[in-house]
C-alpha cells in the first residue's frame, strides 16, 4: 500500500503541470526577494514623512496596503502549486465512483480554484 502511494506521489510531483506551477513558485518567491521596487517605496515613503510631504499615519497606511499586497501574492504563489497537485493527483487516483453516483469530483474543485487564482 505504502509502495502505492509513493508512487503516485512521484507520478503526480513528475507531472509537467506540477512541475510548471513549481517553476512559477520559485520563480515569483525569487522576483519578490529581488525587486528593488518594494524596498525603493519604502526608502520614498521614509523620505516623504523626513520632508514633511506626508504624515506618518498616511505612509503608515501605505506601508500596510503594500505589506498586504506582497502577502497576497505569497499566499498565491504557494496556493497554486498545491491546488494543481491535488488536481493531478485526484485525477491520476479517480475510481469514477463520484461521477456513477452524481458527485462531482473533489479533484475538479482543485483544478477551478487553481484557475481561478492564476487568472
Amino acid at each position: 500500500m505504502k509502495g502505492k502511494f509513493q508512487q503516485r506521489q512521484k507520478r503526480s510531483k513528475d507531472h509537467p503541470l506540477a512541475k510548471m506551477s513549481w517553476d512559477y513558485s520559485l520563480a515569483a518567491l525569487d522576483w519578490l526577494r529581488k525587486n528593488p521596487s518594494i524596498k525603493e517605496k519604502e526608502n520614498e515613503l521614509n523620505q516623504a514623512i523626513e520632508l514633511g510631504i506626508l504624515a506618518e499615519v498616511d505612509a503608515n497606511i501605505k506601508a500596510t496596503s503594500i505589506k498586504d499586497c506582497v502577502a497576497i501574492i505569497e499566499w498565491y504563489v504557494h496556493f497554486i502549486h498545491v491546488k494543481l497537485i491535488g488536481a493531478v493527483r485526484g485525477k491520476a487516483e479517480d475510481d469514477n465512483w463520484e461521477a456513477e453516483n452524481g458527485s462531482q469530483h473533489d479533484f475538479d474543485g482543485s483544478a477551478k480554484i487553481a484557475l481561478i487564482a492564476i487568472e
